[in-house]
């Protein structure tokens, strides 16, 4: 007998924070982030984050439930991510 599997094959977008000495990886679609002493260990480690996350939710089977809260939408019968279209900085002051 055949085991039935699933395939959720998506592009997600993946932003390199520098907090000090540390790299972070964040992933806002997922609402993950991981990190290392490099953009390379940030990396890697999310990309494990990744795997261990997917493992979970479909071990769970929350993985609709989850990717609704994250904002993804299902259309037809594929997920859809939230999408970046605009990314800006904006200038403001901490009260004093």
């Amino acid at each position: 007998m055949h085991k039935k599997t699933h395939r959720l094959e998506s592009r997600l977008e993946l932003f390199f924070l520098k907090e000090g000495d540390v790299y972070v990886a964040y992933c806002p679609s997922l609402n993950l982030a991981t990190q290392g002493d490099s953009m390379e260990e940030a990396d890697k480690a999310f990309d494990e984050a990744l795997q261990i996350f997917l493992e979970e939710v479909m071990e769970s089977h929350t993985l609709d439930k989850v990717l609704q809260e994250c904002g993804w939408k299902k259309v037809a019968s594929r997920w859809m991510p939230p999408v970046v279209v605009s990314q800006t900085s904006k200038k403001f002051a901490f009260p004093a």
